[in-house]
Order: structure tokens, then sequence, then C-alpha cells
């Protein structure tokens, strides 16, 4: 029973993928690594060249410059016995996520698609959270016309 829901939960993904990527105007080549992404979910991860970024707790935050179109990676680093949630915009619409996995670290890896211009900030935690201490992690990325 949970092969089958794990499958067509795959299955669905990797049509809305496909469907969001011929609408964003993704080229052939960047749906086809993504549709590579989403069927090897437990990896979650791009060919090398890709841009990508770190969230840090840290101030300056760090940040990310792509076009319209590109694919990134953002990477949260793992937390103690917790792990990493999922990876928000601040601005909804700035950049689609493609897929989320949890690391064994602990840590998160999710791949985004940038969808049109403008500048969010993106941000994670961890889960189960802490009474006493809960770091937070943020970076900005910037998505400029192709």
């Amino acid at each position: 029973m949970r092969r089958s829901i794990g499958l067509g939960l795959g299955m669905a993904m990797v049509a809305a993928l496909l469907a969001g990527c011929g609408a964003a105007g993704t080229s052939p080549g960047a749906i086809a690594d993504l549709h590579l992404a989403a069927q090897s979910h437990h990896r979650c991860m791009l060919s090398g060249g890709a841009t990508s970024i770190e969230l840090s707790d840290t101030t300056p935050s760090p940040a990310v410059t792509v076009r319209v179109g590109d694919r990134f990676v953002v990477t949260v680093p793992p937390w103690s016995a917790t792990h990493a949630t999922p990876v928000t915009l601040g601005v909804p619409g700035i950049a689609v996520q493609v897929c989320s996995v949890l690391l064994k670290d602990g840590g998160r890896r999710s791949i985004f698609v940038a969808q049109r211009a403008g500048t969010s900030w993106l941000g994670a935690t961890v889960a189960p959270a802490s009474g006493l201490f809960m770091p937070a992690w943020g970076g900005t990325v910037t998505v400029q016309p192709d």
C-alpha cells in the first residue's frame, strides 16, 4: 500500500513539474534534468554548474542572483538532533520548488526554478521546535528578467 501511494505521488509530482516547467519557458534540457531530479527524489540533485546557495544564520545573509527560468539549489545546514524544515519563500511566485529532500545529517536540499523577476527572502528552521534555542537560516534570491 505504501509503495503504491508513493508511486502515485511521485507520478503526480513529475506531471506537475513538467507542466510547470513548460509554462515557465524552461528549456527542454532543463525539463529533462528536473524530471531526473524528481525521479531520484532521494537525492534531489542537479547536474554540475547549477547555481547554489547555502542558507546561514549569520549576517549578512548569503545571496544569489539568477535569471528567469534558471534552476538553483538551496541547502539548509544540519542542526543537532533535529532536521531542517522545508525552505520557504517570502514572496510567493518568484520561484517554484521542484523537489526537497532531507539529508542524512538532518540538513535539507531543495531545487527551485526561477519564475519571475523580483527579490525574495529564503528561510528554514528546524523540527521538532526547541524550547531553549531554535536556529533559523536565511538568504536572499534575486531573479532578473531573461
